[in-house]
């Protein structure tokens, strides 16, 4: 679980603070295959466009994501990882539309 609160910039545009929460599964499937299902949750407040608290109504929300993920170790303290972050539930201010995000790249175990 995060919360992120969030600045202002020098023209006066705060984003909205956040709340993640994450819940994961992961199963190995060969020796060095891992996948993971995962279960993302989201709520963004509304951005502030100005100094004055102005807040933009197209902006912030809550989104529920499954997210698929493989992991294959390709080294001693190498993973190389892929995901997908696919809606499943939004309830996001004004008009917006989340879409699908796809991740991928190394983790480096110490």
């Amino acid at each position: 679980m995060q919360y992120r609160g969030t600045g202002r910039n020098d023209f006066g545009y705060k984003y909205g603070n956040i709340v993640n929460a994450s819940i994961a599964y992961e199963r190995k499937l060969l020796d060095p295959l891992d996948a993971a299902l995962e279960f993302d949750y989201r709520y963004a407040g509304r951005d502030q466009v100005r100094f004055d608290g102005e807040e933009d109504p197209n902006t912030g929300g809550t989104v529920v994501y499954i997210a698929p993920r493989l992991l294959f170790a390709i080294g001693p303290h190498v993973v190389l990882r892929a995901a997908v972050q696919i809606p499943i539930v939004e309830h996001l201010y004004g008009v917006q539309d989340e879409k699908v995000n796809v991740n991928g790249g190394l983790t480096f175990l110490f």
